[in-house]
Parts: structure tokens; sequence; C-alpha cells
């Protein structure tokens, strides 16, 4: 996982706009795929995605076994969590989706696309 550590001054330069995310294939972002340390800390957009699972097994430091991590996966195997954002009501296998832009981090041994709020899901 990328962090920045050890900030000793930070200058604001101006002001700009956000980035259009990029458009991705879920399987290249998931865990292990293809473009998954290059895009991470990014943001990323999937399509035509369906949901395969509900709460997936948690990956390492994720929560206490056995509680509920609020994570799903979607076409690809690619995890989508509830950092930044708990999606209500929550995703049901079967679910699709037109869209789901989110950061991409990686954390708990795992990729994840972290939706912002509700307009990341389409």
């Amino acid at each position: 996982q990328w962090q920045i550590q050890h900030v000793e001054r930070l200058e604001v330069l101006g002001q700009g706009s956000i980035p259009a995310p990029t458009v991705v294939n879920p399987a290249d972002i998931a865990t292990g795929g293809s473009r998954a340390w290059a895009l991470e800390g990014t943001l990323v957009t999937v399509e035509n995605v369906e949901v395969t699972e509900v709460e997936p097994e948690a990956g390492p430091g994720d929560g206490q076994e056995g509680a509920a991590t609020n994570e799903f996966v979607v076409t690809g195997n690619l995890r989508v969590d509830d950092y930044f954002y708990l999606r209500s009501p929550a995703a049901q296998v079967g679910d699709r989706f037109g869209s789901i832009t989110g950061v991409l981090r990686y954390g708990n041994g795992n990729s994840k696309i972290e939706p912002r709020d509700a307009n990341d899901y389409r």
C-alpha cells in the first residue's frame, strides 16, 4: 500500500480539477491483475459488472473473524469496499452496475475499488 509519511512541508500551488477516471477491465485491477500496482491510488471506473459474491473471506487485518467487512466482489474477481462510503442497501449477488467508480486501493492483502459516494454507482 502506497503511503506518504514524514511530510515536512506542504505548499499549495493552486487549484485544479479532479482527473477523469481510467476506464479499466475489472480483472486487470483485481488482486494480482496486470494493472493493479500501476493504477493503485488512482481513480478508476469499471463498466458493466455483476456482483458475484458478498462478504468474501477477509484479508489479513481486515476486522475480527466472522465480522462483516461490507465488501462484495464483481465480475473479474474485483473487490468493492466501503473504506470511503458504505453503500445502502447492500449489494446482493446478481446485482448489475453499468459502472462503478472509485479509488483503487491495496489493503488487507487485496486490491479494492473504493467508491467515494452514491454517485460512484451507476
